[in-house]
């Protein structure tokens, strides 16, 4: 089959624009085609993650901090920081490396069809007519992503605080048992004058954090001027699945657990993305991404557990693993890859 392009990327969401800019990066000559069924709007997001320096974002990272409180306990990392990188900075990068690339477009307002192999490559069907690739990348989120009625959640409540001259510091307070579920409120000086405050609701099925803005409005010194932005996450990472290597392969973003899931998704992703550009480079096709594993997903599915048992029991190790541990194994176990008993 003659084919159009090198690769289709379905989605110019997290995953979408990661694997773009790797694709169409300085050096590379691949023709790369990006279909996004929605308008374009700016990611305002910001990925927060523990990781050493050198990381596959670390040229985006704005913040870090080695400062840390949890539960009330003071300490420092050592072997990671807490960096702060802005979505925007990312997506901008990734289209900006698009629109520099000879080979490489993006479309967006694309209705997307069928997606079908054929010899030697596969096809998509859509508003724009057959295109034709070596290999299709779909990372359009599955429908294993949404958030189910019967599903525990992580709802977060976020304010973007200015004037706040404070060093560089990541604080998260001790777990408190409330209908339920577990709230507690975290505070991330970025320096500069800025902070983030969270308030979080570690949340039963049904719940839909309604009480939340009470928590938040409490914890911040001016809560009539601020205008909290609110995220749904489940607190059960979706389930390990075979991964399908080939013409056609899924790569949706997959957050899910602790305090730092989409920051290391958003990582993870990026780690992904770079070595795919360098199979394409080795003549190899580009793999799905792998499974975060199930040690990853220990913590989250240990708290869902003890809070199914009784919430101010789960509040109550919560707080124990948190002032337990040494500062970076806490902060370990808040991005999903520490230990959980």
């Amino acid at each position: 089959m003659k084919t159009d392009v090198d690769v289709v990327i379905l989605g110019a969401g997290m995953a979408g624009l990661a694997l773009s800019r790797a694709l169409t990066g300085p050096g590379r000559n691949l023709s790369v085609t990006v279909l996004e069924p929605r308008t374009l709007r700016p990611d305002t997001r910001l990925w927060t993650f523990p990781a050493a320096s050198g990381h596959a974002l670390a040229r985006f990272a704005r913040h870090e901090t080695r400062n840390v409180s949890l539960a009330g306990r003071d300490g420092r990392l050592q072997a990671n920081a807490v960096w702060t990188v802005p979505a925007a900075d990312v997506q901008g990068a990734a289209l900006e490396a698009l629109s520099a690339s000879v080979g490489a477009r993006i479309e967006a307002g694309v209705r997307i069809g069928a997606v079908s192999a054929a010899a030697r490559g596969a096809v998509v069907d859509c508003s724009l007519g057959q295109i034709r690739a070596r290999q299709v990348v779909d990372t359009r989120p599955g429908a294993d992503h949404a958030v189910g009625a019967k599903a525990w959640t992580q709802i977060v409540l976020s304010a973007r605080i200015e004037g706040a001259d404070n060093p560089p510091r990541f604080e998260m307070g001790a777990p408190v048992a409330q209908a339920g579920g577990i709230n507690l409120i975290q505070r991330h000086d970025l320096g500069g004058g800025v902070q983030l405050v969270e308030a979080v609701r570690y949340a039963p099925p049904g719940d839909d954090g309604a009480g939340l803005r009470a928590v938040l409005d409490g914890a911040l010194a001016a809560p009539e001027g601020a205008a909290p932005r609110r995220t749904v996450l489940p607190l059960l990472p979706p389930p390990a699945q075979r991964a399908q290597s080939g013409a056609i392969i899924a790569a949706p973003a997959r957050a899910g657990g602790l305090r730092f899931a989409v920051g290391m998704e958003a990582l993870r992703l990026a780690r992904w993305a770079q070595a795919s550009a360098q199979s394409l480079d080795d003549g190899r096709l580009i793999a799905p991404p792998p499974d975060p594993g199930t040690a990853a997903r220990a913590p989250a599915l240990t708290l869902a557990r003890r809070l199914r048992e009784g919430a101010g029991p789960a509040a109550a190790w919560f707080t124990q693993m948190l002032t337990a541990l040494e500062p970076d194994a806490a902060i370990a176990f808040l991005a999903g890859s520490g230990p959980a008993r």
